[in-house]
């Protein structure tokens, strides 16, 4: 990944740490106190950052500090700052001191990690009917959840309108047992391994419960089964829904498991007859799942349990609109 330019400029003016994206300049006051904290540098998730002095600066990398988790690189250019992120890291001070001739000055940047992107949740509307009065299941991909550091993320239930619908969730389906036909609404929050939250309102649509149709299971184990065993009806169609990294779907509804991960993946699917009755059906595999149906939970929250994508990256030549992880870092050294 490209490195963040983060430039220490001479006095009247700001600092932009852009991931990219162009920078822009601000004014910003004389600190009375060259020695004092001169602003925060935080090193971006997954990217390192380069701190440089403005022309006639040098670094004076023997008195340049070092910090605790952090690599810390120095040349007369500049210093470069990474780390492996960790939610519990602490901020530190890092003294960076400069020299111009005679004139030397000693500043502080207080140095914290970035978190990455906040996960979300793509989906507003589930498209499965859901009969009244039955037990469905609903696979957590079809949530459309993207998360950069989500190892032990949590989900949570909230409020659930109408009050007589029943609705719980565990590591990769959440349950639900309309007791009236009409929309339902679910609110729900999936927090990730930095604590940020992402709040949505899923609808679901509950029906009316006809018998017959086609047959879908939901289904756990360590190995992936073909979806031919876990539909049944006559002249169907199979089509997949929502897939987790690693998996993808064949024109005839196959599924194809690539590479080894400890981690547990899913697979939503929809057979459909040739009434336009449908079913929802899933596979969820992992080494250590057991191979079995599963079961409704009608628990609260749940730790999440399966491996969702990450949100995709930004268009660095895209024009200079600051994103969330952009920060205004201001410095001014003595002259």
């Amino acid at each position: 990944m490209p490195r963040s330019p983060l430039r220490i400029v001479g006095a009247a003016a700001a600092f932009l740490v852009c991931m990219g994206l162009g920078a822009t300049s601000v004014a910003a006051a004389a600190p009375e106190d060259p020695a004092a904290d001169s602003g925060v540098i935080e090193i971006p998730y997954g990217e390192p950052v380069d701190v440089r002095p403005s022309a006639g600066w040098t670094l004076d990398c023997a008195g340049v500090g070092s910090l605790d988790g952090v690599e810390v690189a120095c040349t007369d250019e500049g210093v470069t700052l990474s780390a492996p992120y960790a939610p519990d890291h602490p901020e530190q001070v890092l003294v960076v001191p400069l020299r111009a001739g005679s004139a030397a000055a000693e500043v502080r940047y207080r140095v914290r990690l970035g978190p990455p992107a906040a996960p979300e949740i793509g989906a507003s509307d589930i498209d499965v009917p859901l009969p009244v009065g039955r037990q469905s299941l609903i696979p957590l991909t079809l949530l459309e959840l993207t998360c950069v550091l989500c190892a032990d993320a949590r989900v949570e239930i909230g409020e659930v309108l109408p009050a007589s619908a029943l609705v719980g969730v565990g590591p990769a389906h959440l349950a639900v047992r309309p007791a009236e036909a009409g929309p339902i609404t679910v609110k729900m929050t999936v927090t990730d391994d930095a604590g940020q939250s992402v709040d949505a309102e899923l609808t679901l649509a509950a029906v009316a419960a006809t018998d017959g149709g086609p047959v879908a299971v939901h289904v756990s184990g360590p190995e992936l089964r073909p979806v031919a065993e876990l539909v049944a009806g006559d002249d169907v169609t199979v089509s997949c829904l929502a897939l987790s990294p690693r998996l993808s779907c064949g024109p005839d509804g196959e599924l194809t498991l690539a590479g080894e991960s400890d981690a547990a993946v899913q697979a939503a699917f929809r057979v459909i007859d040739a009434d336009g009755r449908q079913s929802l059906g899933s596979i969820t595999v992992g080494p250590e799942l057991p191979a079995a149906p599963v079961a409704p939970l009608w628990a609260d929250s749940a730790d999440l349990g399966i491996v969702v994508p990450v949100p995709p990256e930004e268009d660095s030549t895209a024009p200079s609109l600051l994103t969330p992880l952009a920060r205004i870092l201001q410095e001014v050294p003595a002259s």
